[in-house]
């Protein structure tokens, strides 16, 4: 993933196993959370699909200047 596939909005990863198993790691941004506990969600090649809040997670990106080393 690029840069600027996080710039233009794509800033969640999608995490479900067991729902999409397909899409498990791919970026995601979140068009409009409704009722429920229910989000509309457009991967970033396009595809919408209605689906449980608990199904992505916000991206972290780690900043490398803070990021300790063992």
């Amino acid at each position: 993933m690029s840069a600027d596939t996080v710039n233009a909005g794509y800033d969640h990863v999608w995490r479900s196993r067991t729902h999409l198993l397909d899409r498990a790691g791919q970026s995601l941004r979140v068009l409009t959370v409704g009722g429920m506990n229910s989000a509309l969600i457009e991967f970033d090649d396009g595809f919408l699909c209605v689906t449980s809040c608990f199904g992505y997670r916000r991206r972290i990106i780690a900043d490398p200047a803070t990021t300790k080393r063992c």
